[in-house]
């Protein structure tokens, strides 16, 4: 017994010591998008509290390329010292196993869930011409005029399209998608009467609902929006709708020691939890979102099965 105890406290000194000297040097926080993305705002914003509560400097790399594979890659195959950290989208371990034939990593078992970050919240923005005034008005117009209502989302298989394909299931109607580069692209088509309709986050939504050309009609979250107060949530339609995943997080190498973890998420969710960070953040259409690793993995799980399906729905093939 004496040796068996011997051989655990040997094998487990490297990881408390690591964790003990943690951190002595400064933190590589790769992000898999171009620089002034969501992503990209939320490690920005987070970088100078983060690096503030480590004590060392917390650099952001931008890696983008092959749909968040290229960053996600880079981390996976990193050292599980803590000193190499990504942040990203849902989509990278959630959605890219679905529209990819092969990955040179596994989105789950090759990474450590750190913390939650954010998220955007998801609007249903529709022409201000267009004669609906309801949540409920459109889906009765799109049930009385089947397949003439298209809508516009940033790109096939984003959050914002597979929310679109569940709901059109959840409703019983049949509109047409109509995929943009980029959320912003699809919401200034809304107000131009390029399209009637887009699904979009409310950083997209909020700049045409501005200029009086768009209007809300509701919101894809559970919760409604604190700024349009007034504007239903879809699910108090069609209780039981869950949008597609939009968060951030941060991911960690697999085998993360679990100390190292735990100081981690600590100052991440300080910092998320700064009433600062909250302000930049709600800037830029972003709620800080603060979890427990087990809370993350939890989300992570989950966002994986409704991504999974609304893949199979929309019928969409890996590529």
């Amino acid at each position: 017994m004496k040796l068996q105890a011997l051989v655990v406290l040997c094998a487990a000194a490297p990881a408390a010591a690591l964790a003990q000297a943690f951190p002595a040097k400064p933190i590589r926080l790769v992000v898999p998008y171009p620089v002034g993305g969501t992503a990209d705002v939320m490690a920005r914003v987070l970088q100078p509290r983060l690096g503030a509560a480590l004590g060392q400097p917390v650099v952001v790399e931008n890696r983008a390329g092959g749909n968040t594979i290229v960053g996600a890659d880079l981390v996976a195959k990193s050292a599980p010292d803590g000193y190499t950290l990504l942040l990203t989208t849902a989509a990278t371990h959630t959605l890219v196993q679905y529209t990819n034939k092969s990955l040179p990593y596994d989105p789950i078992k090759d990474f450590t869930p750190v913390s939650a970050a954010g998220r955007s919240r998801g609007y249903i923005v529709v022409n201000a011409a267009l004669p609906v005034g309801s949540f409920k008005e459109l889906i009765d117009y799109a049930k009385r005029y089947p397949g003439k209502l298209s809508y516009g989302t940033p790109n096939v298989a984003s959050s914002f399209h597979l929310s679109g394909v569940l709901l059109e299931e959840a409703a019983g109607v049949k509109w047409v998608h109509v995929p943009y580069k980029g959320g912003a692209a699809a919401m200034r088509a809304v107000a131009s009467g390029e399209i009637p309709m887009s699904i979009g986050s409310n950083g997209s939504g909020i700049p045409v609902l501005q200029t009086g050309r768009a209007k809300l009609i509701a919101v894809l979250d559970a919760d409604r929006d604190p700024r349009f107060p007034d504007v239903p949530t879809v699910a108090e339609h069609y209780p039981g709708f869950e949008r597609t995943a939009d968060w951030t997080g941060i991911y960690g190498p697999a085998g993360l020691p679990r100390p190292v973890v735990s100081r981690l998420n600590a100052d991440i969710v300080a910092a998320l939890k700064a009433p600062d960070t909250a302000e930049r953040l709600g800037n830029v259409g972003l709620v800080p979102i603060p979890s427990s690793p087990g809370e993350f993995a939890g989300m992570i799980a989950r966002a994986v099965k409704v991504h999974g399906r609304a893949v199979q729905v929309a019928g969409i093939k890996p590529e």
